[in-house]
């Protein structure tokens, strides 16, 4: 018999988002937001936020890896926001508006 998966949350920004998780094996490969966080085991950190058709494939091959990778302070994990009634437009406010509110984000 498998375990249950437990589903953890994070809040960024006043935006509930599912993870951080360790590995991209849960990213969905739907529409929404990512957020690249890493951990030094005392806090948590945002290095990154955006949206993607496919956040997934964005997360595993995007184009700011090597920026999260070189800012990181221990272990880089993965964060996601999937929300069936935003669209584009409004996932790409609520990215601008996380980025608002930490403007210290090393990869924007």
């Amino acid at each position: 018999m498998r375990q249950p998966q437990l589903r953890m949350h994070q809040n960024i920004g006043g935006y509930t988002f599912e993870g951080p998780y360790m590995t991209t094996e849960f990213l969905p490969e739907k529409p929404g937001l990512y957020a690249a966080v890493c951990s030094d085991q005392r806090n948590y950190y945002l290095l990154g936020v955006g949206y993607s058709l496919n956040i997934s494939r964005a997360v595993k091959s995007g184009a700011r890896r090597d920026c999260w990778n070189r800012n990181k302070r221990g272990v880089l994990m993965y964060a996601f926001m999937v929300e069936e009634q935003l669209n584009e437009e409004q996932y790409k406010a609520v990215a601008a508006e996380v980025r608002r509110r930490y403007p210290r984000i090393p990869c924007k």
